[in-house]
C-alpha cells in the first residue's frame, strides 16, 4: 500500500463522518424549525384571539428566542464532535496502515 493509497483511505473514512455529522445537524435543525413553526403559530393564535397582551407575547418572543439560541449551541457541539470523529477517523485508518506495514 502506497503513502497516497493511505491518505486516500484517511481522506475518506474522514469524509464519512463528516457526512453522517451533516446529516444528523439538518436533521436537528429541520426538527427544531419544526417545533419553532408550531410554538410561534401557537402564540400568534394567542394573541389574535386576545389570549395573550402584547407585554405576554413579547415576553414569550423572547423565551423562544432563547430557546433558539440553545439549539444553535447544541448545533455547534454537534459539529465539533463530528470534525473529532472525523479527526479520529482519518487517525485510526493511519495507525491501521502503519500496523500493517510493521
Amino acid at each position: 500500500m502506497s503513502f497516497s493509497d493511505v491518505l486516500s483511505d484517511m481522506a475518506a473514512a474522514s469524509l464519512g463522518e463528516i457526512k453522517e455529522g451533516a446529516g444528523e445537524i439538518g436533521t436537528f435543525i429541520r426538527e427544531s424549525l419544526e417545533e419553532k413553526e408550531a410554538s410561534l403559530k401557537e402564540l400568534y393564535d394567542a394573541f389574535r384571539g386576545e389570549l395573550i397582551d402584547e407585554a405576554g407575547l413579547v415576553r414569550e418572543l423572547n423565551r423562544e428566542l432563547k430557546v433558539m439560541e440553545v439549539k444553535l449551541l447544541t448545533v455547534r457541539t454537534i459539529k465539533k464532535a463530528t470534525a473529532q470523529r472525523a479527526v479520529n477517523a482519518a487517525v485510526d485508518v493511519f495507525r491501521a496502515s502503519v500496523k500493517a506495514v510493521l
